[in-house]
C-alpha cells in the first residue's frame, strides 16, 4: 500500500500529464463515480449552517456571503488532490477557510477576498466580523462553484 501512494504522490507531483483521468481510463472513471456516492467524501455545507447574508458578489461563485479575511487556510488534504484526477473524482471547489472575516469593508488590500458558505459557526459581539469561515472560494473565479457532486 506505501509503494502504491508513493508511486501515485511521485507521478502526480513530478509529471503533470499523468495526473489525467486518461491514465486509469474507463476504470479510474469508474472509481470516481463510485467515490462519488459516498456521501461524505465531499459533500455541501448542512442548509442549517449556510450564510444568511449571501452577497450579490458571490451569487455566481457560490452563493456565500462577501468577506475580507485577513488569514486563509486550505481545507484540502494534499494527497487527494493530487489523486482525484488520476480517478476523474470531483472535489469540492470550495475548500478554503478564512479565519477573522470582515463584512461590510472598504478595502481589503491587507487580507483576501473570499465567498464563504457557512459564516456563523464562531461569530463575534461585532456584527460585522467573523472569527471562523468555512466552504469559501475567491470571488474571481471564473466557474461556478455551486456544488453539486
Amino acid at each position: 500500500m506505501r509503494f502504491t501512494v508513493l508511486l501515485l504522490a511521485t507521478f502526480t507531483l513530478f509529471s503533470p500529464s499523468f495526473a489525467a483521468p486518461q491514465l486509469l481510463g474507463q476504470v479510474g472513471a469508474l472509481i470516481g463515480q463510485a467515490l462519488g456516492l459516498i456521501p461524505l467524501l465531499s459533500t455541501p455545507p448542512p442548509a442549517a449552517l449556510m450564510t444568511k447574508q449571501p452577497s450579490p458578489q458571490c451569487a455566481k461563485v457560490n452563493k456565500g456571503a462577501l468577506l475580507c479575511c485577513e488569514s486563509t487556510f486550505q481545507g484540502d488534504i494534499p494527497i487527494f488532490v493530487q489523486a482525484a484526477p488520476l480517478v476523474a473524482y470531483k472535489l469540492n471547489p470550495n475548500s478554503i477557510n478564512c479565519i477573522y472575516g470582515q463584512r461590510n469593508f472598504t478595502d481589503c488590500s491587507r487580507g483576501t477576498e473570499l465567498c464563504c458558505q457557512v459564516d456563523a459557526l464562531a461569530t463575534t459581539p461585532i456584527s460585522d466580523i467573523v472569527s471562523l469561515a468555512l466552504y469559501c472560494n475567491t470571488p474571481s473565479q471564473n466557474e461556478s462553484s455551486i456544488w453539486s457532486p
